[in-house]
């Protein structure tokens, strides 16, 4: 990546500073300045992904008890807490209804849940289980309802 950035930047560098600059030299420098930008954006990534992320002690506790057993980097686990909130729940507590597609996923942190589809117990989800990733990522339909326990 650095090597791909130095050779558009000595490239914009050469068309840049010709006495005389043409159209043609207009649109080389356009086009060299995109992809070192893009080649410079992209070594900032690579950069970024080599700082060590910090969590706090109940950041780390689910990282390590849930997230990092189902194979999540930190930094995704990180991406994922940002655009997530946490909620406590009470047993007894309905947390999925049937009817149209849900927009969130839920995992469990701690306590276990009850999957009831038409009545039925079809399921128990425990700690660093996900509630609704099925109908989350196709869309469908929820068919049964999730009940703290």
């Amino acid at each position: 990546q650095s090597f791909a950035f130095l050779g558009q930047f000595a490239n914009l560098l050469d068309k840049s500073l010709r006495p005389n600059i043409t159209q043609e030299n207009w649109w080389s420098i356009r086009y060299y300045s995109i992809f070192a930008l893009i080649n410079f954006r992209n070594m900032m990534n690579l950069w970024m992904d080599k700082w060590p992320i910090q969590f706090g002690v109940d950041e780390l506790q689910i990282y390590e008890a849930i997230f990092q057993e189902n194979h999540f980097s930190p930094r995704q686990f990180k991406v994922l807490k940002e655009l997530s909130t946490f909620n406590r729940a009470k047993a007894g507590d309905l947390l999925v209804t049937p009817g149209p597609p849900i927009r969130q996923l839920l995992v469990v942190v701690s306590g276990e849940c009850a999957v009831a589809v038409e009545g039925e117990l079809a399921n128990h989800i425990k700690p660093g289980g996900w509630i609704g990733e099925l109908e989350f990522l196709q869309g469908a339909e929820r068919e049964g309802s999730t009940t703290t326990s």
